[in-house]
């Protein structure tokens, strides 16, 4: 869009990013700007600088000795930036005679040691939207600041499905700006990023994949262990098993999009892939024995006309094959593996088509013995949950029901019905997070009514725990005595959120605060937890509330965990991980090379798997295709 106004005209792009720039920069006089070696300048008159060559509008007035910086020239004009303190910084670069100002040496690199910072942050300020345009190459820009504080590789960027790719990201670090800029294959700029302390400027320039980041700070140059560069974008620790570490790899897609998925085991102390199970666009179905030492995989093998579905047993530490068996004919809904037995639950197939015939398969995981099938002709829209003691099933009598089903318990060994409840749903999709799996551990499992969250005995089918369900809202497990509640409220102008903490044992609400509460750690007497973008943390015993500042409307939602004196905590919006200060909250630093993010549906259980302390270890998951072992964290000295 090109809306004109006298000497300005605004333009903007098809997503609404743009601005108002002179008007003479759209002429065709404008391509003969040239750039220069970049230059002080001492004003030898007092001159009224332009907003653009034979201008009739003064921008500033400069005096008589003045310094500016020249980094543009067009005839008889220089393009100028100045530092003065008199006004505000200019938007854009200003043209001043050459005839008024005499050279007297190179200008700064506003990014380097013994810099006046002060003076930077107002020459950056006008520098950045001036200067830095797409087209921008490396050489310009070295010339312009310098080299680069810091080299780091950007998010992916190949198409879903496809091994990751990363290009190489800039960063000019100073206490008080941040510049970080992203460029295609052919070494030219692309995006950009600037913020400064003050907030003289913060711009995310045809951001692309260089999203905001919460805190201005110095980034920390990790000394990592090993690296692994997996096949899949997105990477998150699922579980562990003697030397291995198990980690889910997604593409990030969903729906029509979603190309591949894959499990691997990495050996904890080298790094070396020990195996790797690809599931391609199927669900990632699977499960472990009850010691972990055999994991149930279920695919379905495309490279026959028939489709069949293999279940493969592997031991976990190594990858080899235990057994595997052959469907044919069936449709399957889902695997569970409770104990030592591993479950399947299947449709026949009818000349192609999916029937409502329901049977529940099962095996001896150890040997691959068929222990029992049972029939489910009373049931439709069947679905399985995975439990380590019993068998769950969420089933329908006449198709779906709004009010529940009926959750039926069977013994693992003997298909033999524990308990039943009626009008109950499993699927906590909305309802209820549990990112660390702490239920999973305890023999219950939660259930719904259309107004209520259950707890419930998975032994029994006793209920234990309730809580009122709102129309707008979910509950977050923290351990076994606290829960999250967060409630959405739509019915202003503006989305609002209210966050409470509750003590399971008595109901009571601790507090209650504005603000969207996630990814709770309890560690000691203390709750460290993420309220919309900023880490926060509550004192279970002084019930001290510290670190509750935020942005109203920028959500940025990731785990937090201690490690060593310091806690780490991943901000997937803004692709960052920070090093803070446990006691103030403080951010020291950000890890330099490290890209977490999140997808569409990223499970909670996954974003949690992006940090992880193994016996004093740091395991970080990422965003860009890699996987690292980290060494003990050791701040920056002062640059």
């Amino acid at each position: 869009m090109n809306d004109e106004q006298g000497d300005f005209s605004e333009i903007r792009t098809d997503s609404d990013e743009g601005g108002w720039i002179p008007t003479w920069y759209l002429n065709e006089e404008s391509a003969h700007i040239r750039n220069l070696e970049p230059e002080v300048l001492s004003m030898s008159l007092g001159t009224d600088a332009l907003w653009f060559p034979n201008g009739q509008v003064p921008a500033a007035s400069l005096k008589a000795g003045e310094q500016v910086y020249a980094y543009q020239e067009y005839g008889d004009w220089y393009g100028v930036i100045a530092s003065s303190t008199d006004d505000a910084p200019s938007p854009f670069m200003l043209w001043i005679p050459k005839a008024n100002a005499e050279k007297s040496g190179q200008a700064p690199n506003w990014f380097g040691k013994g810099v006046d910072e002060e003076a930077a942050k107002r020459v950056l300020a006008t520098a950045v939207p001036s200067l830095l345009v797409p087209g921008t190459t490396q050489e310009r820009v070295r010339k312009l600041f310098g080299e680069p504080t810091y080299v780091e590789q950007s998010s992916n960027t190949a198409e879903t499905g496809a091994i990751p790719i990363t290009l190489p990201v800039w960063r000019y670090e100073t206490h008080t700006s941040h510049l970080i800029i992203g460029w295609n294959e052919a070494g030219v700029l692309e995006t950009a990023y600037y913020r400064d302390a003050d907030g003289l400027l913060n711009l995310g320039q045809w951001a692309g994949s260089l999203a905001g980041e919460s805190y201005l700070v110095p980034s920390i140059v990790p000394e990592w262990e090993w690296r692994f560069q997996s096949e899949l974008a997105y990477n998150f620790l699922i579980d562990t098993i003697g030397d291995a570490l198990i980690i889910a790899g997604e593409d990030g897609g969903f729906s029509g999009m979603h190309m591949k998925s894959n499990l691997y085991a990495l050996h904890k102390r080298t790094g070396k892939k020990i195996w790797q199970f690809d599931f391609g666009p199927h669900a990632t179905m699977y499960g472990m024995s009850k010691d972990k030492s055999l994991m149930a995989i279920l695919r379905q093998d495309l490279s026959t006309k028939t489709y069949p579905y293999m279940l493969e047993i592997m031991y976990t530490k190594t990858g080899q094959q235990a057994w595997r068996h052959k469907m044919d004919d069936v449709h399957v809904q889902g695997l569970a593996v409770s104990g030592n037995v591993a479950a399947v639950l299947y449709a026949d197939m009818l000349n192609g088509s999916v029937t409502e015939n329901y049977s529940l398969q099962t095996w001896d995981i150890r040997t691959g013995k068929s222990l029992w099938t049972k029939k489910l002709p009373d049931y439709k829209n069947i679905s399985i949950l995975s439990h380590p003691e019993l068998v769950i099933l969420e089933a329908y009598r006449d198709g779906y029901d709004p009010e529940g089903g009926t959750v039926i318990a069977l013994d693992p060994k003997t298909g033999k019905e524990q308990w039943k409840l009626e009008k109950r749903h499993t699927s906590m999709f909305n309802l209820l997070e549990d990112p660390k799996g702490i239920t999973q551990s305890t023999g219950r499992i939660w259930t719904s009514t259309t107004d209520r969250l259950w707890l419930t005995d998975v032994r029994t089918g006793a209920d234990i725990e309730q809580y009122p369900l709102h129309q707008e809202g979910w509950y977050e497990v923290l351990n076994g005595q606290y829960l999250f509640s967060v409630i959405l409220d739509r019915s202003g102008d503006e989305y609002k959120f209210t966050s409470s903490l509750i003590d399971r044992m008595t109901g009571e609400k601790l507090y209650t605060e504005p603000g969207w509460a996630s990814f709770g750690t309890i560690i000691g007497d203390k709750l460290y937890y993420r309220l919309n973008n900023y880490a926060a943390s509550f004192d279970l015993k002084t019930k001290k509330k510290t670190g509750s500042e935020y942005q109203v409307h920028y959500y940025d939602l990731g785990p937090t965990i201690a490690y060593g004196d310091f806690l780490v905590s991943a901000y997937p919006v803004s692709g960052t991980v920070y090093v803070l200060d446990p006691v103030t909250l403080e951010p020291l630093g950000r890890l330099l090379d490290t890209r977490v993010g999140g997808y569409d549906i990223t499970p909670s259980q996954f974003m949690q798997g992006y940090l992880t302390d193994i016996d004093g270890s740091l395991y970080i998951g990422s965003a860009n295709g890699w996987f690292s072992k980290m060494k003990p964290i050791e701040l920056q000295p002062e640059r």
